[in-house]
């Protein structure tokens, strides 16, 4: 009997192209969930892509996560190690240590005031295997920090007129104090290249530099971090828990680094994904109207129906493959629209934002979920609407049908 329901539930759907105000309400119906799925795909994979590129950004200066000394520096050459052995969890490892200088610069024969800078000491060939720095350099390699080379920040070099090659002055403190007042010593640095990871706050501070230099003027701090790469798809805090009790060191991921930022963003996809959704659920109630107007059209017909012997189920299944086939015709096609236009943002970025973001064009990034999502919502909202028409069969009666509109 299904066969026999989807037959004339098909010749409906032909034969109301005929009917003017039929025709008109399945194509506002047609629209509405079409603008309404599109909409939800395509802000959903919008959102996404805002979430993957600010990851993106944030890992161009720090690693997935971070084991910290909390006083003693770390024994890098032999924790390494163990760690890759251990946990098979752990990709790469990479030992870094940071601290803060001053800087001064002489430009002919006049100079600036010092600058503070964060210098961060690195190895630079492990260094590549736990973030993405050397894709963020504009000039020069990882490989040229060595002695007293370093690279700096490109918004940095850009106030201070800054070339390659330039010598600078890093001005640093060992303590030493003298009348209530801080001395500071010099120490010359070569620039050999410029960072540039779209993050003001970092472009304009931040140095990278060798261990040998970093040992020069910080001889007392040693190594404080090892960085390391995660492999996918595993149980962060789990991990986390268990390297601390086994080396009673502190972990933590860049996430931590920026909470306000990374909630604000699951919140914004969040809100954004229920929003439109009930912009869609508005969107699918013209189904209602929809399938109250062809009820009442096809009325003889239902009472013919169930003269002949057709059960409320098989009657019902007529208008419940009407409205599905609209509907699911609509998401389907609002799901492709929404990911050829997501794909040509993520491939062909034109559309520019302000500074104020992280990044410096609208992002996209579809998943396989994003079009399951809107499709199953789709077809939940727009069943349970067309569930509100179709109770109205059960009351008609066959008699009075046939005698006054048969």
């Amino acid at each position: 009997m299904h066969s026999i329901s989807r037959m004339i539930a098909w010749r409906y759907i032909i034969r109301s192209t005929h009917d003017g105000s039929i025709s008109t309400m399945a194509i506002i119906s047609f629209l509405g969930i079409f603008v309404g799925s599109f909409s939800l795909a395509l802000v959903t994979a919008i959102m996404h892509g805002f979430e993957i590129e600010t990851q993106k950004k944030m890992q161009g200066i720090h690693a997935q996560a971070t084991i910290h000394a909390y006083d003693e520096p770390i024994d890098s050459a032999a924790l390494i190690p163990v760690l890759m052995r251990e946990f098979p969890e752990i990709v790469a490892c990479s030992a870094s240590s940071s601290a803060h200088a001053l800087l001064q610069v002489h430009n002919h024969d006049s100079s600036t005031a010092p600058t503070l800078l964060l210098l961060k000491a690195i190895d630079p060939k492990s260094e590549q295997l736990v973030t993405t720095l050397q894709e963020k350099l504009l000039f020069g390699s990882l490989q040229n920090v060595a002695g007293n080379a370093i690279i700096i920040g490109s918004r940095l070099a850009e106030t201070f007129h800054l070339h390659v090659g330039d010598t600078i002055e890093l001005l640093y403190s060992d303590g030493t104090h003298r009348q209530r007042s801080i001395i500071f010593k010099e120490h010359d640095a070569i620039i050999k290249g410029f960072l540039k990871t779209g993050i003001d706050e970092f472009d304009t501070t931040i140095a990278l530099c060798s261990f040998e230099l970093f040992d020069v003027l910080f001889p007392d701090i040693g190594i404080k971090e090892i960085q390391i790469k995660l492999a996918p798809h595993i149980d962060e805090q789990e991990l986390f828990t268990r390297i601390k009790n086994r080396f009673d060191l502190g972990v933590y991921s860049w996430k931590d680094l920026y909470p306000a930022i990374v909630s604000a963003l699951k919140l914004e996809k969040y809100v954004s994904f229920f929003v439109l959704a009930l912009i869609s659920l508005v969107a699918s109630m013209n189904i209602i109207s929809l399938l109250f107007m062809i009820i009442a059209d096809k009325k003889s017909d239902i009472a013919i129906l169930k003269a002949m012997g057709a059960r409320n189920s098989d009657i019902t299944h007529i208008f419940l493959f009407l409205g599905a086939a609209i509907t699911i015709t609509a998401t389907l096609f609002g799901i492709f629209c929404a990911t050829v236009i997501s794909w040509l943002l993520e491939h062909y970025p034109f559309i520019e934002l302000p500074d104020a973001y992280y990044v410096s064009h609208l992002p996209a990034h579809m998943t396989w979920y994003i079009p399951c999502l809107v499709l199953l919502l789709s077809v939940i909202m727009c069943t349970l609407a067309i569930y509100v028409p179709i109770k109205k069969i059960k009351s008609f009666s066959i008699a009075q049908t046939l005698r006054f509109e048969g």
